[in-house]
């Protein structure tokens, strides 16, 4: 791997939908150069929640949870992955 990719610092990966409707997310993994689930057990937000689908769902390693918005338009999930 060349040095740029070993210097490169990823802080918040945001997943947006771009049109109205139901965001539903199972499980987000977000990988360094070693294999390291960053996103794992980290801070997560969501533009709405859905019942008790709320987005730290999408982070606790269960693929069995999910997380999910109401319908709307711009429905988005921000994972803050440099947070430790």
């Amino acid at each position: 791997m060349n040095d740029f990719a070993h210097q490169m610092q990823v802080q918040k990966v945001r997943i947006q939908y771009g049109e109205q409707g139901i965001m539903s997310i199972a499980e987000v993994s977000v990988l360094d150069w070693k294999g390291s689930n960053l996103a794992l057990n980290k801070l997560a937000t969501q533009s709405s929640v859905d019942s008790d689908f709320e987005a730290l769902k999408a982070v606790n390693g269960d693929f069995d949870d999910k997380t999910q918005t109401y319908e709307e338009e711009g429905e988005y999930h921000l994972f803050d992955v440099s947070v430790s």
